[in-house]
């Protein structure tokens, strides 16, 4: 085994990222005396005899010795700062050493996993910060396969709004970011003013939601209805409000996923089937069911999970009128909606 080890892996659990970490160090001392290494230790090191000191012969390898681990480098990077430092008038213990052994650093987007490190301070002035073995593993580094990362599989953005409608007097918004924005805002915006309306924090899977009031009754079905989301310079399209067909809900329980929506007239007589699209690639769409809508538009349709991955895309088409009185019919989409598997 290496004297010094330190490993960080990274995993997906219900398409959150989830990190782990160990370490092993065969032994370490301070000035000669060895060091337990089940907590974090300060000593103080007696560098001289005499009272005045030159920082320019401290030996760094003197101080601390992982064993097996070659300190020279270290040395060298620190030697030009401690010749530039005038000689300093101090008792005889003037170094104090803090060694922290199987350090770990976390927070929600990565795991720091440390075998050593050694903070060396001299009158008060850190001298050196010394690690030895380190792992790095961040949520850049682990694919759940979850709704944000299809979300963004098929384009350059790092910043999506998934989908934008209607409910309950209330304008829903649904979105993804790369998760290296875990935990930041999000600010929407509604172009037919230019307004912030909404800014929802990005989850840790990736996602964020978020709700905004109706825009006026004038602008509401026009193309004006638009919204767009930033995270600085990342800008995800424009979404219209208003469409012919959406999607209000969608969830996977017992390998089952079921989506309720509505198609807007006016509409056919009869009512034209819809068919349900699931992505295979980022090219390719398979029809997985063909159903009528009822009468007024709506629908709640159930289907069988894949089996594969950790969530899947659904989009849905039908023929609606662009008039009543008009016989001939158009094509209308829902845009691409992901649901989550686990």
């Amino acid at each position: 085994m290496r004297t010094a080890h330190a490993e960080a892996t990274g995993s997906c659990v219900g398409g959150v990222p989830r990190f782990s970490g160990r370490s092993a160090l065969a032994s370490a001392s301070v000035d000669g005396v060895e060091l337990g290494l089940d907590r974090a230790v300060t000593e103080a090191v007696r560098l001289i005899d005499s009272q005045a000191l030159d920082p320019s012969g401290v030996d760094v390898a003197k101080i601390v010795r992982p064993p097996g681990v070659d300190l020279g480098a270290l040395q060298q990077v620190v030697q030009p700062v401690l010749d530039a430092l005038p000689d300093v008038t101090v008792p005889a213990t003037v170094a104090r050493v803090r060694v922290v052994p199987n350090e770990r650093i976390e927070s929600g987007t990565r795991l720091i996993q440390r075998a050593l490190r050694a903070e060396i301070t001299i009158a008060g002035q850190r001298l050196a910060d010394l690690v030895v073995g380190e792992a790095i593993v961040g949520v850049g580094d682990v694919s759940c396969g979850g709704v944000a990362d299809l979300a963004l599989q098929c384009t350059l953005r790092r910043l999506v709004l998934i989908d934008v409608y209607e409910r309950a007097g209330r304008v829903r918004l649904l979105g993804a970011a790369d998760r290296r924005y875990v935990g930041r805002r999000v600010r929407i915006r509604f172009m037919g003013t230019g307004r912030t309306v909404a800014r929802p924090r990005v989850r840790r899977d990736g996602t964020f939601r978020a709700t905004a009031p109706l825009p006026d009754a004038r602008v509401r079905d026009t193309n004006r209805a638009r919204y767009e989301a930033r995270i600085r310079r990342q800008r995800s399209m424009r979404l219209k409000l208003a469409r012919r067909m959406k999607v209000t809900r969608m969830r996977s329980r017992g390998g089952r996923v079921t989506i309720a929506g509505r198609v807007l007239g006016p509409l056919t007589r009869p009512v034209r089937p819809v068919l349900v699209k699931r992505r295979v690639t980022c090219r390719d769409w398979k029809v997985v069911k063909r159903f009528r809508p009822r009468p007024d538009g709506r629908f709640r349709v159930r289907l069988k999970a894949p089996r594969d991955g950790e969530a899947a895309v659904y989009r849905m088409a039908t023929r609606v009128k662009l008039y009543d009185w008009f016989p001939k019919t158009y094509p209308t989409f829902t845009l691409p909606r992901y649901v989550d598997l686990g």
